[in-house]
């Protein structure tokens, strides 16, 4: 993936950036989910998306892996040692719903606050797997009042629209990379332009989506493959 933010995530990434700039900001915001099937741009959304809204203010990100989360509440108390740095946890490829203790562990870490509790410097997202089922009465759902769900490419011109605008960023970096330090090679980091894929170009990118998937994962390996 790359640090474009693309039009199929445009909505998603919003509600998720207003969050994460709340947090970082001192002003109340919530714990995330990020749910939808394979390929939408979960990860993507969960950590280069969160990056990007929060590096102007100095956002700390931390991975907690799904095996970890039992000891949640001990990792975010340890992120409260450092009051004036803003923390987001985040945990990917959660099976939802979560049973038994870790459930129950989850669930009693992220609902207090206070010395003893949820310190108020960090939050935890979320990113449910492709299998999961997410509703809003699961009581691990139910403390991350932010769901954020991707729809994924509807079908082929978003695809085509996705990997045009991921081959500009690609050929952007390529560029910026390769321009003198003192050129002023750098550029946009929005997607408004893109690349229109045309001819053979597209004519290979639509091969490529029917054999690999009308998704967002299969249309950055595309382009990545053309830089």
């Amino acid at each position: 993936m790359c640090s474009t933010v693309l039009t199929a995530l445009r909505t998603p990434y919003d509600a998720l950036a207003e969050n994460t700039l709340r947090h970082c900001a001192g002003l109340p915001a919530h714990h995330a989910v990020v749910c939808g099937p394979p390929g939408a741009g979960k990860s993507w959304l969960l950590w280069e998306g969160t990056l990007l809204a929060g590096k102007e203010a100095g956002l700390r990100v931390i991975e907690v892996p799904p095996a970890e989360l039992p000891n949640i509440l001990d990792i975010a108390r340890g992120c409260a040692r450092y009051p004036r740095v803003h923390f987001i946890l985040v945990t990917d490829h959660v099976d939802l719903p979560l049973k038994g203790q870790v459930a129950a562990d989850l669930v009693s870490g992220s609902g207090g606050s206070g010395a003893s509790g949820w310190p108020s410097n960090t939050l935890l997202y979320l990113g449910a797997s492709a299998s999961s089922t997410v509703s809003r009465s699961d009581p691990v759902v139910s403390r991350c009042p932010l769901v954020v769900p991707l729809m994924g490419l509807q079908d082929e011109e978003a695809f085509l629209q996705a990997a045009g605008e991921m081959l500009a960023a690609k050929q952007q970096e390529v560029r910026a990379a390769a321009a003198p330090a003192d050129g002023g090679g750098g550029g946009s980091s929005g997607s408004e332009s893109g690349t229109v894929l045309s001819g053979e170009l597209r004519e290979a990118a639509l091969a490529w989506g029917k054999q690999q998937g009308l998704s967002v994962r299969s249309a950055a390996v595309f382009a990545r493959s053309c830089v």
